[in-house]
């Protein structure tokens, strides 16, 4: 499953699609994903369903430019238009606020 970002890092507000899944419904389980950037980098990343929306925990990476960017999780919305599935950054996800069993940041 791939998660294309419009930017380079991840933030409330920002909109992208998700290819490689037929239907929203396929993220009833949790899923390893990749999250792909505006400016060609990518990440691991997680998806879990939370039962009122989904989970997005993304793996460090660091962008084209060479900024750093931590692991860091974040709640989305998921809705189908037409046929394309996107997604919306609802908000960053506190390290005590994060899905039972997943590691703390490093």
């Amino acid at each position: 499953m791939l998660l294309t970002a419009t930017q380079t890092h991840l933030y409330p507000g920002l909109r992208g699609t998700i290819s490689g899944s037929t239907d929203a419904g396929d993220l009833q389980t949790d899923r390893d994903c990749l999250v792909e950037f505006a400016d060609g980098t990518a990440a691991m990343a997680r998806i879990s369903n939370l039962g009122e929306g989904w989970q997005l925990n993304v793996d460090a990476y660091r962008t084209a430019a060479g900024t750093e960017i931590r692991q860091k999780s974040w709640r989305l919305e998921i809705e189908r238009i037409d046929e394309t599935i996107r997604f919306r950054i609802v908000e960053k996800i506190r390290d005590e606020a994060r899905k039972p069993g997943l590691p703390p940041r490093p």
